[in-house]
């Protein structure tokens, strides 16, 4: 390799190391699940969704009561308003999807 390509190639394999960090760190963070638990207040069967009066979750949000998605509607099966539930949820392109639920 001629000694002039040393530097460009330094270059552009550092460019591509920079360029690739904020993109693992961005999968390492869709991949991050949260447990909670609470009370369905709604089931959505039509809309693959349940609304949930949760208590607080662990560095992520306070208790409050909002809709999630399910990543399977197998997961609605056998859930009614006022069940309280245990459920793991994970960020999916932006928003917070329950991945895994069981009744209390």
């Amino acid at each position: 390799m001629p000694v002039t390509d040393l530097p460009r190639r330094t270059f552009l394999a550092g460019l591509a190391c920079t360029l690739s960090v904020p993109l693992l760190a961005r999968s390492a963070l869709a991949q991050r699940t949260w447990n909670a638990r609470g009370e369905i207040r709604a089931v959505r069967a039509e809309r693959s969704s349940l609304t949930i009066r949760h208590e607080p979750i662990a560095d992520l949000m306070p208790a409050m009561t909002m809709p999630f998605r399910v990543a399977r509607a197998s997961l609605l099966e056998g859930l009614s308003v006022g069940d309280r539930v245990a459920f793991t949820i994970s960020r999916v392109e932006g928003r917070y999807v329950i991945q895994s639920i069981r009744r209390l």
